[in-house]
């Protein structure tokens, strides 16, 4: 009978590989009450490994929901140059409600945007570009 044998060479490492792709820490810089207190905006970046892009999200939920979210209306990574970055390592992005139902958006224009929702959940979402000089937020 022959038998398969497992190099150990190979086995750990992938193994390893595998549960540091699957783990990920969730890093908030942002969590902002609308003015009436129905909605908030979560800004957050999931570090999720070494071999994953520095990301930051922004999420607009009800007030009522304390977690579980997800990127719904903006999900940018590190830019090249790198600009201005948060504690998650992924680019610094500032959140301001000018109304109840309005929300500023502010990101440096180093920033590589991959979700940028104008609406979500009823609230109207502004952007603007920050092209002041790089700074480190830590």
């Amino acid at each position: 009978m022959n038998r398969l044998r497992l190099n150990s060479k190979w086995v750990y490492p992938l193994a390893f590989a595998t549960l540091q792709a699957c783990t990920c820490d969730r890093i908030v810089s942002e969590q902002i009450r609308s003015p009436d207190e129905q909605h908030q905006v979560v800004v957050f970046s999931d570090a999720c490994g070494y071999n994953v892009s520095l990301n930051t999200k922004v999420a607009v939920v009800s007030s009522s929901r304390d977690s579980g979210w997800e990127g719904n209306a903006f999900i940018a990574f590190n830019g090249d140059p790198v600009g201005p970055y948060n504690a998650g390592g992924g680019p610094t992005v500032r959140a301001r409600w000018v109304s109840n139902d309005t929300v500023v958006l502010t990101y440096h224009k180093s920033a590589r945007v991959k979700v940028q929702n104008l609406n979500v959940d009823g609230v109207v979402i502004r952007y603007e570009v920050d092209s002041a000089s790089v700074t480190r937020e830590n």
